[in-house]
């Protein structure tokens, strides 16, 4: 499973766990349970584990920081696309990098709106946007 795959399916399962457990802090239970549902427990905790808020989190936090993570993973790869494309001098090649560069920029677009649907705590909205 691809990075940006993997925080994205955490971060559609934190907005899960937002709307049916809302809480006051996450605690490692509920982190692990959310984990839990990945393909690698382990990595997923110690994606969330990376960023110093997470400790302190409640769920509503905890599903801004998976975007964030999301979003910086996707801007990453999206680069790496791009360096690639631009630096590929057979022509299929290069069309099939430009063609993970648009769905890069697709997905950073979604992933922007989650992220604003977060904050608003519109959680439900966040799937339809993601479905899309």
């Amino acid at each position: 499973m691809s990075a940006i795959t993997f925080v994205a399916s955490v971060a559609v399962l934190l907005v899960a766990s937002v709307i049916i457990f809302p809480s006051d802090g996450v605690t490692e239970d509920i982190l692990a349970a959310i984990c839990s549902q990945t393909q690698n427990q382990e990595t997923c905790e110690a994606i969330l584990e990376s960023d110093p808020r997470t400790s302190s989190a409640d769920l509503p936090l905890l599903s801004l920081i998976s975007l964030e993570l999301t979003s910086k993973q996707a801007d990453k790869n999206h680069n790496s696309f791009v360096q690639f494309r631009d630096n590929s001098t057979d022509p299929d090649l290069k069309k099939s990098l430009g063609n993970c560069v648009t769905h890069y920029n697709d997905m950073r677009g979604k992933i922007k709106v989650a992220h604003q649907l977060s904050h608003k705590r519109q959680y439900k909205r966040i799937f339809m946007n993601l479905a899309s």
